[in-house]
């Protein structure tokens, strides 16, 4: 079950927050998940808004994320940069990059996280 945020302050679809439990193999949930949000054949059947998602660059190790974060947010399962463009709708069209990633927990738990970067980060 996945439940979104269709009109968040009476603005249409500008902010997209999902909560889920998801059955399955644990150690898979949170890369299914991310792949809702990440793959344009995927996130163009339930958002109306997405022209175009994509990665562009992905972290050549995650063993490098894993020094830098230790295990204090979980295990790193993907780190990267990605390209959203989106369509027309209640905000004008837009073009984003964002820094994102997936950590995992020994429970079965993950963080499926991203920001936005700002013109001095391109």
């Amino acid at each position: 079950h996945i439940d979104k945020i269709d009109n968040f302050q009476d603005k249409g679809v500008p902010l997209l927050r999902f909560r889920s439990a998801l059955q399955g193999p644990s150690k898979k949930r949170g890369q299914c998940f991310s792949e809702l949000v990440s793959v344009s054949d995927l996130r163009q059947k339930w958002d109306a808004t997405n022209a175009m998602v994509d990665t562009i660059y992905s972290a050549a190790s995650l063993d490098d994320v894993k020094k830098h974060d230790g295990n204090k947010y979980g295990e790193p399962s993907l780190f990267g940069i990605g390209y959203v463009k989106t369509k027309q709708s209640v905000v004008s069209p837009r073009e984003q990059l964002m820094l994102c990633g997936v950590q995992n927990f020994p429970s079965g738990a993950a963080i499926i996280w991203g920001v936005e970067l700002e013109e001095d980060q391109n």
